[in-house]
């Protein structure tokens, strides 16, 4: 994977897509989170639409049809690979560069397509993080990793503000009782 290029990740709420999205982001590549309830439809477009050359699924996802015809295909099941024994170089400017391309779900027609850079993510979720005051705060993510406020609110405050957060992998209110 190299920067600038696009890269669909797929996964129910785990730490795996968290370390997926930082890995992608740190070599200046571009995440297109796949919504893990999608339809073949909606995945198809969305891997089209973005130009995806890759798809990194959970194993239950990996064999979805809308993977098919990538460039490659790897299951979060196969594990990360030895760990380098130095950090490679993060490219100059990647900063400003598209990071991510979040879809919407669709409701009103196709998924559509929204590119944030780097600098967008941690500006966001900075402001959330000081605004709602969640240094060290635990937070409870229950929608997907592959929505905005998930990833801008949850994840991504989280991070930024020393917190939290715990992934359900969907929300169950009778298990809250």
């Amino acid at each position: 994977v190299r920067a600038g290029e696009r890269v669909a990740l797929a996964a129910a709420n785990g730490l795996d897509l968290p370390v997926w999205l930082l890995a992608v982001w740190r070599v200046g590549a571009v995440a297109v989170p796949l919504n893990p309830a999608g339809s073949n439809g909606d995945w198809k477009h969305v891997l089209e639409h973005a130009g995806a050359r890759g798809l990194v699924a959970a194993l239950v996802l990996a064999d979805a049809p809308g993977g098919s015809g990538l460039g490659f295909v790897r299951s979060f099941d196969e594990g990360y690979g030895p760990v380098p024994t130095t950090a490679a170089p993060m490219p100059p400017g990647i900063a400003d560069e598209p990071a991510i391309i979040l879809y919407t779900s669709g409701t009103t027609g196709l998924p559509k397509g929204v590119t944030l850079s780097q600098r967008n993510l941690v500006a966001n979720a900075a402001a959330m993080a000081q605004h709602f005051r969640l240094a060290g705060a635990t937070q409870l993510a229950v929608l997907p990793l592959s929505h905005a406020h998930a990833l801008g609110f949850g994840l991504l405050s989280a991070l930024v503000s020393g917190g939290h957060l715990v992934l359900a992998e969907r929300f169950d209110p009778l298990a809250w009782g």
